[in-house]
């Protein structure tokens, strides 16, 4: 087993592979596609990362919690203004979560920052193993009330950002 590719090693992977070590702060440029990273959650030390091609940018912020504080906040604020795409993953409440009808699952930090940064779409991808179709699209329905530009995450989804 290697990760992160598991359970495929590196060796069958029919391409010619390049890696870059990247810090929260850094910034790399592949041809026109420019790479900036930030420090998303200052517990876990997630790095967040901002894609720029051409006019468009689409930021990948991981771990966004209900408990981030101001600074935390602020930080992310101004690593996601204005972005076309904001993709996050906000982390569940306890365990129980996914059998209770609440539809409240940590959602709210990341619809109060993509509304105060400004961004255009937000996609947000993390859902329990057990939540069924039905579940999710009354949780979708209940975040489009406070940002009509969600999308839960879904097998297959395929998106325009122009």
């Amino acid at each position: 087993m290697l990760q992160p590719h598991f359970p495929y090693p590196l060796q069958v992977m029919e391409s010619e592979l390049h890696f870059h070590n990247l810090m929260a702060g850094d910034t790399v440029t592949l041809d026109n596609v420019k790479i900036s990273t930030a420090l998303i959650n200052q517990i876990q030390k997630s790095i967040g990362y901002r894609v720029y091609w051409q006019e468009y940018s689409i930021a990948y912020v991981t771990d966004i919690h209900k408990f981030a504080d101001e600074t935390e906040e602020e930080r992310i604020k101004q690593f996601i203004q204005g972005v076309d795409l904001l993709i996050t993953n906000p982390s569940y409440p306890p365990p129980t979560f996914h059998k209770s009808n609440s539809g409240d699952f940590n959602y709210q930090t990341a619809v109060k920052l993509a509304q105060q940064a400004g961004a255009k779409q937000l996609v947000i991808s993390q859902h329990h193993p057990d939540d069924r179709d039905d579940f999710l699209d009354r949780v979708q329905g209940e975040i489009k009330s406070s940002f009509p530009q969600v999308i839960l995450a879904s097998e297959e989804l395929v998106l325009n950002v122009a």
